[in-house]
């Protein structure tokens, strides 16, 4: 099931705790796409939104909507990224390391083997704002 916190378009909310409640409840897996809103969660006032959220397998934010980050750059979270890992692993020959299960692979948490080095610029953002600066951002 896929919950929404902030619908790009509308800035809808589902109704996540009873949501995550029927999905605890049948075993269902629980992901929130929060792409819009996500970032404006790290103002106080706006964490009741967050409601139901310990019910979520997995969650997504864009910080391109409003952590100053230009395009394309997506933040994701999983409750057990081992799980995740597991259906999307290949291990070919070549792709094989004398690394291989001391640390975290991320190409095995996605379809294609790798992607660009997207979190630089969150972390110049980071960096340079801090939280206090972000979060004067984001109410203005």
């Amino acid at each position: 099931v896929c919950a929404t916190l902030g619908t790009t378009s509308t800035c809808a909310f589902d109704d996540l705790p009873s949501i995550g409640a029927v999905c605890r409840k049948y075993s269902i897996y629980l992901h929130v796409d929060a792409a819009y809103a996500g970032s404006c969660f790290i103002c106080p006032e706006y964490k009741h939104h967050l409601k139901g959220i310990e019910y979520v397998d997995s969650y997504n934010f864009n910080a391109t909507k409003c952590l100053m980050v230009n395009m394309d750059c997506s933040l994701v979270w999983f409750r057990n990224a081992k799980s995740v890992e597991n259906a999307f692993v290949v291990d070919p020959e070549y792709l094989k390391h004398k690394h291989q299960g001391d640390i975290v692979d991320f190409r095995n948490m996605q379809i294609p083997l790798g992607r660009r080095f997207r979190a630089l610029k969150l972390w110049f953002v980071l960096r340079s704002m801090g939280v206090a600066g972000l979060q004067h951002n984001i109410r203005q």
